[in-house]
């Protein structure tokens, strides 16, 4: 209400069209109506004793006056300024409110805020977003999907302004936000969200899990999927395998150079000088010791079933 205090500021002379994209567009728009069901009357009727029940301590907006709106995204700083924080802590106060008296039933808890805090969708990304709070952040759907839109970009009344390209710009925002929540057609993820967790929480719990082949995690998880489900759920979750860098090959010049010093530095005869002399070293009391102590020896590997021992 303070922005009506104060004389508009003229609007840019070169506004711009709304964001187009091939996958919609203002085509797509085939009827407007009126939602008449909603409306405050119809609000209150539903919520106006949790309204009353559930109070908020005093948020009033700034006292100072407010900058000029002369772009879109000086609107949307505003709006995540002065609307963001105080829807976020209506609704969190609201959920509150009805788990505490128990009457939640079947609504889930949601909060408001920038798009990309649900789940982003063939790179479509509207401006708001109503979103389940108990979803990790960007993987929920969005409720409600919203777009910021100046008063000299998307009005009511363009809906039936005489020019035709305005009545299309009317639609064009419109067809913004229907083509977020669509889904990709096909089959239903054959993995849940709870069992996604499961999985992540036991890879994430050592470094063996982690590397454990994608066949063997399905065998030890008893997951009724194959290896190429689980990798790409694992990937739309932010877990990707990566497969371990090799030594590039030699090149012909690299190996000759390496065959040149082999021959030249080593030979059978130099070899079995070297296994002489490492033999000549070891002394009759170091051999009779070795010989005591092998029974001691193969026991200890026995026992650590050819792991690692002391020897």
């Amino acid at each position: 209400m303070l922005y009506q205090r104060f004389q508009l500021v003229n609007p840019p002379l070169n506004p711009g069209r709304n964001t187009t994209n091939t996958a919609y567009g203002a085509s797509g728009i085939h009827n407007i109506g009126v939602w008449h069901g909603f409306n405050l009357n119809a609000l209150l009727q539903s919520y106006q004793n949790l309204l009353v029940q559930a109070r908020l301590p005093p948020d009033p907006m700034p006292t100072s006056p407010p900058r000029a709106i002369t772009a879109e995204n000086a609107l949307r700083s505003k709006i995540s300024e002065y609307v963001f924080p105080r829807v976020r802590r209506a609704l969190r106060t609201g959920f509150d409110r009805l788990m505490a008296i128990n009457q939640l039933n079947d609504l889930t808890p949601v909060s408001f805020d920038v798009g990309e805090c649900a789940e982003v969708i063939d790179a479509f990304k509207p401006d708001t977003a109503y979103f389940a709070v108990a979803l990790p952040a960007g993987t929920g759907p969005n409720r409600a999907p919203g777009d910021v839109k100046p008063s000299w970009k998307w009005s009511t009344a363009f809906a039936t302004h005489p020019l035709l390209g305005i009545r299309n710009e009317y639609r064009q925002a419109l067809s913004q936000s229907t083509a977020t929540p669509k889904k990709h057609a096909g089959r239903p993820s054959q993995l849940t969200e709870e069992q996604m967790n499961e999985i992540i929480e036991f890879i994430s719990a050592s470094k063996i899990n982690r590397q454990m082949p994608y066949k063997k995690l399905i065998v030890v998880l008893h997951l009724e999927v194959n290896e190429k489900c689980l990798g790409r759920a694992l990937k739309r979750r932010g877990y990707s395998r990566r497969i371990s860098l090799r030594k590039p090959p030699l090149s012909i010049r690299v190996q000759d150079i390496r065959l040149q010093w082999a021959l030249e530095n080593l030979s059978y005869d130099t070899l079995r000088g070297v296994v002489r002399a490492a033999w000549d070293s070891i002394t009759e009391g170091q051999l009779q010791e070795l010989i005591a102590e092998m029974p001691a020896r193969c026991q200890a590997v026995i026992q650590a079933g050819g792991g690692y021992t002391k020897y």
